[in-house]
């Protein structure tokens, strides 16, 4: 009887947090039919692989989610949540990011070729972004602060005010990007390469 009573009092202090941080299960079914899904949970949902060109995903939370490999090419992520989410190789060709949150995120081989923001550019504070590609992507005044951008590739890219205090920027390539008025305060620049990149009112640049 004891015992009766001590498992069911587990389980009612268990109930209010299971599925906390799940998704809804009917967002992740729309998304699943082939549709966009604007402001929709998909907290920590399993989307490893999936086609997701060209949906439309503005203002979704995606915290946690698993994005292994995902194809996000040309997709509406403006405003998405991605906080601590796997993105690792995940194809964001053209993908409009503007508003972002992808802080604490691991972003290990991901591509941003050509992915671009409009007045609020994206927020990868924290991010894990080791050998990530953005290839002509236009971010502007993004926030890279603590990033791991060790062999990351920013050839062409706008990053016009970029934040990239403490970021660890090893073997980083930034051939011929925009660094204008960027802030590379505290930054680790071990092999970093700045070859014909802008650097005009740059700061944290002691080479310079």
């Amino acid at each position: 009887m004891f015992r009766t009573i001590f498992l069911c009092a587990i389980a009612l202090v268990a109930l209010p947090f299971s599925g906390a941080t799940a998704f809804e299960a009917t967002d992740l079914a729309k998304l699943k039919a082939g549709g966009g899904c604007p402001r929709c949970d998909l907290t920590a949902a399993d989307l490893k692989g999936m086609n997701l060109s060209g949906r439309d995903l503005q203002g979704a939370d995606l915290s946690s989610a698993q994005l292994q490999g995902a194809n996000l090419t040309r997709a509406n992520l403006r405003s998405v949540k991605f906080e601590k989410a796997d993105l690792s190789e995940a194809i964001l060709r053209k993908a409009f990011v503007d508003g972002a949150r992808l802080t604490g995120a691991r972003l290990h081989g991901a591509s941003f070729y050509k992915a671009k923001a409009g007045a609020a550019p994206p927020n990868f504070a924290g991010a894990a972004l080791e050998g990530a590609q953005f290839y002509k992507a236009e971010f502007g005044a993004v926030d890279f602060r603590g990033a791991r951008l060790q062999g990351a590739s920013f050839y062409k890219a706008n990053l016009k005010g970029a934040d990239l205090r403490e970021a660890d920027l090893s073997g980083t390539s930034f051939i011929a990007a925009n660094l204008t008025n960027a802030d590379f305060s505290g930054a680790t620049l071990e092999s970093t390469m700045f070859w014909r990149a802008t650097l005009d009112d740059t700061k944290g640049l002691e080479f310079r």
